[in-house]
């Protein structure tokens, strides 16, 4: 028996013994706390409640999307105010109140996110900061609707909520309604469409997601859960004021979530646990807590980088796995546990058993389709810009269904552009682009990649912080127009089709791996696995032998073959082994400086002597 296949199976079975364990320990001690704590303590606890949901909204943006945000304390603040006029000046019922803050603040989100999510990387995060900066100096200067500097003070409360524990009950159980819907959300097809374009917003796209799309749901849930968030916390506190809205107080939630750990659901939770006790402690004792507060939070960030919970977590992992090792395996274990250990991408320990795929005959006979047969992808004079330089000039050509296309031409040639202006990435600055009979010229990338044309990348392009099966799971639910399903579970979700897949390419024994540790060989054969999963009409290879072993190109030239052969799919790829182009081309296209010089079969390129004289130089002796 091979004791190390078993370990991450039977180690997740301990994880999640011991996981609802000490969840129900936790639970406990959280309805304990007004029985056992004095007022101020129960009054603190209260407050790290709250916080814990705030930073926990804006996590499904950083975290979970990667997305950082400067400006997520508006949602909060809104949700406050929406909260506190509706008691305090319109004399709303309490239901209605608490109903209409993530509902006002979820579509003030929506607005903003529909500009912010237009930008990238530093140019979001400032359209964040100055659109919450913006809505708080609407609230500051706002004497006759929002009070003001001064806020609205004495937010009436329902009876019951008088009393500090039936408040601290009520928020606790609020907070966990919210907890546990972020919970199905971030587990969803939803919240995996979130996490591939955390990792990968490029491929994310070319596997028909559409990023802008995503990021505005995302964006708008989060504010409506801050929303929830700044409702208890001036109902509890007893009044709203320009400062929930303030950029001071958008950066509590990122620290949280760092000091915590961006990558775990439960990392701000303890975040805010962390943060807001060491806040209260040191203030205690000292003038200066702000400097020393600081201090202790950079200390904690720069030395645990992926914060607490990421700390502790593989640090226990570990040590049950050694434990498994230590002892026996159960021999149904493996069976057992395997479809619900599949979505685990933080578990991370798998199998590193190789099987290869065996090699299959290579011979293949290069014919072209008859003149008849229907054209499946047709551009006419393509040409694409970048500034002086001219990438692609007036490129056309035409590809048969069922056959393999190659582009050859040396480095610098536009091969790669060619490939972005078919694909979407780059919108040409002349001529059309058609995918049988559509015209698919300038069409966004998810949307182009939903007809049915998938690639794989020159240089590598996977999630690595997914599973080589959740991977293809991904892919999967994309090409079924899944992925905006929140409320489902993922894990589980067209697991099989996927294991199909992988055994195809040869990847089953790696199922369970995480898709970084994967060798290079391996991630350019999921790169093509995850193309495939795309159920893709036409499949485009930019260069998909680079960096491979020889006998992992011999096993990525059967697998082409095969796909064309047993699956009808049309392959048009660039290459710049001749041996691999020789060996499964049927019809070859030649770019040089941007412009074709020659297309035709194997034996004409190979007796062309312009082609030649560019680019085959000694491989003229293959003729």
């Amino acid at each position: 028996m091979d004791v190390t296949k078993t370990v991450p199976l039977t180690q997740r079975a301990r994880v999640l013994g011991s996981s609802r364990l000490w969840i129900g320990l936790v639970a406990l001690a959280l309805v304990a706390v007004p029985l056992i704590l004095e007022r101020a303590e129960v009054y603190l606890i209260t407050e790290i409640i709250v916080l814990a949901l705030f930073a926990s909204s804006f996590n499904l943006l950083f975290g979970y999307t990667g997305l950082v945000s400067f400006g997520h304390a508006a949602y909060f603040g809104v949700g406050a105010y929406a909260l506190a006029l509706l008691l305090k000046r319109y004399g709303a019922p309490f239901p209605v109140a608490l109903l209409a803050a993530p509902l006002v603040s979820g579509i003030i989100a929506a607005i903003i996110g529909w500009f912010c999510v237009r930008s990238i990387r530093l140019y979001f995060s400032l359209l964040t900061l100055a659109f919450g900066q913006l809505l708080w100096a609407v609230v500051f200067e706002w004497y006759g609707f929002t009070g003001g500097s001064d806020g609205i003070q004495g937010i009436p409360k329902p009876g019951p909520l008088e009393e500090l524990t039936v408040m601290y009950y009520f928020v606790l159980g609020v907070v966990v309604v919210c907890i546990l819907l972020l919970w199905r959300i971030v587990n969803s097809p939803f919240g995996w469409a979130l996490k591939s374009i955390r990792d990968n917003p490029h491929r994310a796209q070319f596997l028909g997601i559409n990023e802008r799309l995503y990021k505005l749901l995302a964006f708008t849930i989060a504010g409506a859960i801050a929303g929830v968030a700044g409702a208890l916390f001036s109902l509890f506190q007893g009044f709203a004021d320009p400062g929930f809205l303030d950029w001071t107080r958008s950066a509590e939630p990122v620290f949280m979530s760092l000091v915590g750990g961006t990558y775990y659901f439960i990392g701000p939770v303890v975040g805010a646990g962390v943060v807001t006790w060491l806040r209260k402690f040191i203030g205690t004792f000292t003038e200066f807590w702000p400097l020393i507060f600081g201090l202790i939070l950079l200390s904690i960030v720069i030395g645990l980088s992926e914060g607490v919970v990421g700390f502790i977590v593989p640090w226990w992992r570990r040590r049950a796995a050694r434990n498994v090792i230590a002892g026996s395996v159960p021999s149904g274990v493996r069976d057992r546990d395997e479809a619900a250990y599949a979505s685990d991408t933080e578990l991370g320990i798998a199998s590193q058993s190789v099987a290869p795929l065996a090699a299959r005959p290579l011979a293949m006979t290069n014919t072209l389709p008859n003149s008849h047969t229907p054209t499946l992808l047709k551009t006419e004079n393509v040409t694409k810009d970048f500034g002086g330089l001219r990438a692609t000039d007036h490129v056309s050509l035409q590809v048969e269904p069922g056959t393999i296309h190659a582009i050859i031409g040396p480095n610098g040639a536009g091969k790669t552009t060619f490939f972005n202006c078919i694909t979407g990435h780059y919108i040409p600055n002349k001529g059309r682009v058609f995918f049988g009979d559509r015209d698919i010229t300038g069409l966004p990338a998810y949307r182009i990649s939903r007809m049915g044309v998938t690639r794989a990348f020159q240089i590598i392009n996977v999630f690595p912080r997914f599973t080589v099966a959740e991977s293809i799971q991904l892919a999967l639910m994309a090409s079924h127009n899944r992925t905006l399903e929140f409320f489902s579970t993922a894990r589980g979700l067209l697991r099989d089709e996927a294991l199909e897949i992988l055994t195809e390419v040869g990847l089953a024994d790696k199922a369970n791996e995480l898709v970084g540790s994967l060798s290079h060989g391996d991630q350019r054969t999921l790169e093509m696995a995850i193309a495939l999963a795309g159920e893709p009409k036409l499949l485009l290879l930019d260069e998909p032998a680079a960096g491979m072993a020889p006998w992992e190109r011999v096993q990525m030239v059967d697998l082409v073959k095969r796909l064309v052969r047993e699956r009808g799919i049309t392959v048009l790829f660039c290459e710049h082994d001749m041996d691999i182009v020789f060996g499964i081309a049927e019809k070859i296209t030649v770019l040089h400086q941007g412009r074709v010089i020659a297309e035709g079969t194997v034996d004409e390129i190979k007796r062309n002597a312009e082609v030649h004289a560019v680019y085959l130089g000694e491989a003229g002796s293959m003729v």
